[in-house]
C-alpha cells in the first residue's frame, strides 16, 4: 500500500469534500481507473491534507483507496450532474508533480 500523500493544494476545504461521493477517472502511467466512489480527508494538524477516494465493496471485506496528490486535487470540480455524484475528478496520476 502506497504511504500518505500530503496535498499542498488549498482549492477545497475539508468540509467541503469529506464524505461526499465523487466520480473519477485517473489514468496511470500503465493503467486506468474509474468509477464512483466517497472522499476520505486527513488534515496533518499544520498545512497540509491528505485527499483519498475509497470505493467500498459491498460484497467484499476490503476497500480501495484511491490517494489524490497535488496534480489530481486541484483538478477536483464540481460534478454537473449531482444525481451522479457531488464532485468529479479526472487526470493523470503525477505523484511529483505540482
Amino acid at each position: 500500500m502506497a504511504g500518505t500523500i500530503w496535498n499542498e493544494s488549498r482549492k477545497w476545504t475539508r468540509d467541503e469534500l469529506e464524505g461526499k461521493r465523487v466520480q473519477f477517472n485517473i489514468t496511470y502511467s500503465d493503467a486506468w481507473v474509474e468509477g464512483v466512489g466517497e472522499f476520505l480527508v486527513r488534515g496533518n494538524g499544520v498545512e497540509k491534507m491528505a485527499i483519498d477516494i475509497v470505493v467500498q465493496h459491498s460484497s467484499e471485506f476490503y476497500d480501495t483507496l484511491y490517494h489524490l496528490p497535488d496534480s489530481l486535487a486541484e483538478r477536483i470540480e464540481v460534478h454537473l450532474d449531482q444525481s451522479k455524484a457531488s464532485y468529479r475528478v479526472v487526470g493523470r496520476f503525477e505523484r511529483g508533480a505540482k
